[in-house]
């Protein structure tokens, strides 16, 4: 890694400033050792003024381990096999082991589909002892699977197993108690699982000394990120950067300083964010708050903000619960339930 002496050297970063701070004036982005590039990152941002660095590096952090979206295996079911504590003849693993090595299989959900279903039919062979892995699972166009050599169960020659496992959209961690209120019924035979959406392996950042010209109290980021191979390094990174700015921007925005927290523009010739024409699937809702959703007509995230909270919580099947979970979702976004927008209105009206 680069020492402080050496940064001023080389490609000279000039003082870069807005009001009387310095802005960073340089980036390098640059693979980890032995790493595959799109699976991790550093990234070396420089000069910062003297404390930004960790201000900007934990906000970065936090919203890398927090608010990145991915997919998971949320809920199995297994031929023969009506609850976890139980075995499989011919079968090496149990069923809880089974579970755990599942929610080991790191998914990508491609589309705009909320969840989908990966299927594995497997046999034994005579006199011989099969591993059963990710990569046995049969063709699915909408995930794809990073981790192919996973392990799923171990077979010898009598064993068998059938099993579909539901892939899903989400965000962070979700426990099974909170996932079977997705649904109207469990029934016997269906295995929830824990849900770790989150693509991330690791996030770190250190801030180091860096000099320009003759200020030599400046901070240098370095923020290393890992992924679980679903998604690119550099996108996580992007990603948490566009979350950072669109959290920030209201207090930046002279529009909505003097109006009610709920008022986006009183003025109808307001161009209408972009994001009002998104899917409601881009909002990687649970399937219960989906389904919800569309039963009443729901389909843009424009449909849904200029709801009222009232009103939604009349919808069948959408509880408080569910509810949370799409103001958390909309929060990412830097929306709101109950927005007023009266040129989305006029144009839904066209």
């Amino acid at each position: 890694m680069t020492d402080s002496a050496e940064a001023g050297q080389g490609s000279p970063v000039a003082l870069q400033q807005v009001g009387s701070l310095l802005t960073p004036a340089k980036m390098v982005v640059e693979p980890i050792d032995g790493m595959d590039p799109k699976l991790a990152l550093k990234v070396v941002l420089e000069p910062f003024e003297r404390g930004m660095g960790h201000t900007v590096g934990n906000a970065l952090r936090r919203i890398i381990l927090g608010f990145m979206p991915g997919a998971a295996i949320t809920e199995v079911k297994i031929d023969g096999v009506e609850q976890p504590y139980s075995n499989i003849e011919g079968v090496h693993e149990d069923v809880v082991d089974i579970l755990l090595n599942l929610k080991g299989v790191c998914v990508r959900l491609n589309g705009t589909q909320p969840t989908a279903v990966l299927r594995l039919n497997a046999k034994g062979l005579a006199k011989k002892e099969i591993k059963v892995t990710a990569d046995d699972f049969q063709d699915n166009a909408s995930i794809e699977i990073a981790n192919p050599d996973h392990l799923i169960c171990t077979l010898n020659e009598k064993g068998e197993i059938y099993l579909e496992a539901t892939v899903t959209k989400g965000r962070g961690y979700v426990p099974a108690s909170d996932k079977a209120d997705d649904y109207e019924t469990v029934t016997t035979g269906h295995l929830m699982l824990d849900a770790s959406y989150s693509p991330i392996q690791r996030v770190i950042y250190q801030v180091e000394s860096t000099r320009v010209e003759q200020r030599t109290d400046l901070d240098k980021l370095i923020l290393e990120v890992e992924t679980n191979g679903t998604i690119d390094a550099h996108e996580i990174i992007t990603r948490a950067a566009s979350i950072l700015q669109q959290q920030l921007g209201a207090f930046v925005d002279e529009d909505l300083l003097p109006s009610a927290a709920t008022t986006v523009s009183d003025s109808a010739n307001e161009e209408v964010p972009k994001e009002f024409f998104f899917q409601i699937d881009d909002l990687t809702l649970s399937v219960r708050a989906m389904n919800a959703l569309r039963s009443e007509g729901i389909e843009t995230i424009g449909d849904l903000v200029i709801r009222k909270e009232s009103d939604l919580l009349k919808t069948p099947n959408l509880g408080r619960k569910s509810l949370q979970e799409i103001k958390d979702a909309l929060l990412v976004m830097g929306l709101q339930i109950g927005m007023e927008v009266p040129s989305y209105l006029s144009n839904q009206q066209n």
